[in-house]
């Protein structure tokens, strides 16, 4: 029943992500293009929080800490 909603959807995504990332990657310089790559992991987390009510456990927010503190000193380096 949901195929066709999960297909458009990973259509979608998968169109869009390659689009946008090789947009990106034609205009920002490659080091924090690729930072920025590297991010998918948190979003990815983020956005099945958000839209599918997922309760990652401590081990999952801390690690997002780490990632995010990272992506802050790269970003600021």
């Amino acid at each position: 029943r949901d195929f066709w909603l999960a297909a458009f959807s990973g259509f979608c995504c998968v169109t869009l992500y390659q689009l946008l990332s090789t947009h990106g990657l034609r205009t920002v310089p490659s080091g924090p293009a690729s930072v920025l790559v590297d991010t998918m992991p948190l979003f990815a987390t983020l956005l099945s929080v958000v839209l599918l009510n997922q309760r990652p456990q401590w081990r999952t927010w801390t690690g997002l800490g780490v990632a995010v503190t990272g992506i802050v000193l790269i970003a600021l380096g």
